[in-house]
This record gives structure tokens, sequence and C-alpha cells, in this order.
């Protein structure tokens, strides 16, 4: 059986495929759900909860191996996966520190999304 550091390794990346199709699909297919404040906010939320899995992930699987005696392909893998696991947390911190500056500058009320501008047209110019 597998170390629980291990599992939630496997587990992270799942969730994030999942955490990705509405983070996705909502702000494309539903505009009109995303600049509103309740699923803005869940959107960033779902976010945090990915990023912060990826961290943990790392961190547990950085403390599993480093009181353990390990060597050969094994171990070069699982060190190599706890490295391309901090630079998920980073990727995935960093994308929702953009979602949230953008979230705060366009504001949580409805229909203040920062969408198309208006241009005023005048005829004879």
């Amino acid at each position: 059986m597998a170390p629980s550091e291990v599992n939630f390794m496997v587990f992270t990346p799942v969730w994030s495929i999942l955490s990705v199709i509405p983070l996705i699909l909502i702000p494309l297919k539903m505009p009109h759900l995303a600049t509103s404040t309740v699923p803005k906010i869940g959107l960033i939320a779902l976010e945090a909860l990915t990023m912060l899995y990826w961290f943990a992930g790392f961190i547990a699987l950085a403390v599993f191996l480093s009181d353990r005696i390990c060597f050969g392909t094994v171990c070069s893998v699982a060190k190599a996966g706890t490295a391309l696991s901090a630079f998920s947390w980073v990727a995935w911190a960093v994308t929702l520190a953009m979602s949230a500056l953008r979230a705060f500058r366009t504001g949580f009320k409805k229909g203040e999304s920062g969408g198309e501008p208006k241009v005023e047209m005048h005829q004879g110019v």
C-alpha cells in the first residue's frame, strides 16, 4: 500500500483537472455568471483550494522523502515529482493572484466586469 503522501499527490492533479473545467467554462460559456458576486468568489475559492492542495502535497512529499534513505530510479522520480509539484504550486499561486487582482479591480457587483468599453461615434469626423 502506498504512503498517504504519495496518494495525496495522486489526488492533487486529478483535483486540478476537475477544477480547471469550471474555471475555464464558466467565464467562457456563462459570462453573466462570472461577473456576479457569488460565482466570482466561488471561482476564486476553488482556485485557492487547488493552490493549497498543491502546496500541502509538495510539502508533505518533501518531508516524507527527507527522512528516508532512498536511491535509484524510484527515489529520483519521487524527488523530481516533488520539484514539479512545487512548480505547479507556484503556477496556481500566480493564477490565483491574477484572478483575485482582476476581481478586486473590476469589483464584485453585477455588470462591472470591465467588459467592452463604450465608444461614442460622431458623424462626419
